[in-house]
């Protein structure tokens, strides 16, 4: 989970990501989290793509969207590779850029 700087302790600003350094260890943050440096161990700061931050921990958006401001299906911001956001806030699947990719 880090980078060494002796036998148990990790350097600062080595620790993987979803992992925060304190007192010369890495700690894990929230499950789905990439970055939790201020909200401390096992609580969220930062998600991964597909969820959002909800109480210092990740929530999963709703089916194929990238970025949520909130968890329900019109919740979306930005909707993953192949799916388009729709004026009600979820995503389509986007037929017409799968068709353009796959003539390609």
């Amino acid at each position: 989970e880090c980078d060494r700087a002796g036998i148990g302790y990790c350097d600062r600003n080595k620790c993987k990501e979803g992992f925060m350094w304190n007192h010369w260890t890495c700690h894990a943050c929230a499950m789905h989290c990439t970055n939790c440096d201020d909200a401390g161990a096992g609580r969220c700061d930062v998600c991964q793509d597909g969820y959002m931050v909800l109480g210092n921990e990740c929530a999963p958006c709703a089916a194929n969207c990238k970025t949520c401001h909130d968890t329900s299906a019109s919740g979306c911001d930005e909707c993953f590779w192949w799916y388009k956001l729709d004026s009600d806030g979820s995503c389509f699947f986007n037929g017409k850029l799968a068709l353009v990719v796959s003539l390609g």
